[in-house]
């Protein structure tokens, strides 16, 4: 896949760029014609990107709601996560994936409307919702390798996931895939952890690339 630094080239805005006044924190609104920048350029890093008002908004909603969440599910990753794979404590491990309810049916206190999960809710509804914001109209370049990312973590998450439990086979008809034991346990959660740690960053880096100057930057794990 092709790094990060060139989703900034293709994605660079090819008819106009609105100048910065950076120093003050305000960007002039009168458009100057377009100009073609080296990706290494130190303009490239400060000229703001021309969006739809609308669109720009409602990336900066999104981004609120949803980054903070992310941000949370990094740090579990990087420190407890980690942690507990090296010291084998799957009881950490299994409550990452344990589904929990998130709604009860209002007439009916019995009745469960919705589940969730930690991973869910700290990482795949962040990172696809999050990536979906930069699509304009239906989908993107960005948007597309972002969820590309997306869905390598969320597979490396459900072989993790497969060392905590039993997995469903792929297809109709397939046996279960069965829950590894003793050294080949631990040896697949850290490959999983390893992979899911390389596509997580790898959406970072996209999702970073480009994003509105008043936005803070993600850490990558």
């Amino acid at each position: 896949m092709p790094a990060a630094v060139s989703w900034t080239n293709r994605l660079a805005p090819s008819r106009i760029i609105s100048t910065a006044a950076v120093a003050v924190g305000l960007m002039y609104t009168t458009p100057v014609p377009s100009v073609l920048l080296p990706s290494d350029s130190p303009l490239a890093s400060i000229l703001i990107q021309p969006a739809n008002a609308d669109v720009r908004a409602q990336q900066k909603r999104t981004y609120f709601r949803f980054v903070p969440k992310l941000n949370e599910g990094a740090a579990f990753f990087k420190n407890d996560l980690k942690q507990a794979i090296d010291k084998e404590d799957w009881k950490v491990v299994e409550k990452a994936f344990e589904e929990y309810v998130s709604k009860y049916n209002k007439n009916d206190p019995n009745q469960v409307d919705a589940t969730d999960s930690y991973v869910n809710v700290h990482f795949y509804r962040p990172m696809t919702v999050f990536a979906g914001s930069f699509a304009e109209r239906g989908s993107s370049p960005k948007t597309k390798a972002m969820m590309e990312q997306e869905a390598l973590f969320e597979e490396a998450m459900g072989t993790l996931e497969g060392c905590i439990k039993d997995r469903k086979g792929n297809g109709f008809f397939a046996a279960d895939i069965k829950m590894p034991t003793g050294a080949a346990k631990k040896k697949q959660a850290l490959e999983s952890y390893a992979k899911a740690k390389a596509a997580l960053n790898e959406y970072i880096t996209i999702g970073n690339s480009g994003l509105m100057l008043e936005l803070n930057k993600i850490e990558t794990i």
